[in-house]
């Protein structure tokens, strides 16, 4: 087989990775005898190229309507991957959530120059950063990761903003 010829033909489908999807290896070889695709195949590997299965790394995009059914968990692999509709209907979706716990927050530390929209701001905040580091391989569910984040950066913004005099933050956790 002509080598050349071969990978002038892979160029075209191979992406800057060196990584052709499956499908278009098939379509490449498609009509070739099993030694001929070997011998393709050979050609590949010895050249430094891989045959991926595209539809593992497939991205898809989701218009608002398309996000109603999903579970939180796959809107933040959506949201992961720079989705900002999927962001922000994880942000509509956890909004009791977060008002939940500003509402603890506010009762509890009872700030002067900090009213509860503030802390709520600062909880979507949390929840957005809750977002970012999820990690759904591990089988939590997002609010019960999320709960520290929101309750980290409500508590945070209080301790900084939440009075008149400044203390440290060390000062409030003793």
């Amino acid at each position: 087989m002509n080598t050349t010829f071969i990978l002038s033909l892979i160029k075209k489908y191979a992406n800057s990775a060196k990584e052709i999807s499956q499908d278009d290896f098939l379509e490449l070889v498609e009509g070739l005898e099993q030694d001929e695709i070997e011998a393709v195949l050979s050609i590949l590997v010895n050249n430094g190229y891989k045959v991926v299965d595209e539809s593992v790394n497939r991205t898809f995009f989701y218009s608002g309507d398309d996000l109603k059914g999903l579970t939180n968990e796959e809107l933040c692999v959506l949201a992961q991957s720079g989705n900002n509709a999927a962001k922000d209907a994880l942000v509509i979706n956890n909004e009791r959530l977060v008002h939940k716990i500003a509402t603890r927050i506010m009762k509890q530390y009872k700030p002067t120059s900090l009213d509860e929209e503030d802390l709520f701001v600062e909880g979507c905040m949390g929840l957005m950063t809750a977002i970012e580091k999820f990690d759904v391989t591990l089988g939590f569910k997002l609010s019960t990761y999320a709960c520290n984040w929101i309750h980290q950066a409500i508590t945070r913004a209080v301790m900084n903003d939440g009075f008149d005099v400044r203390l440290p933050v060390h000062m409030f956790e003793q």
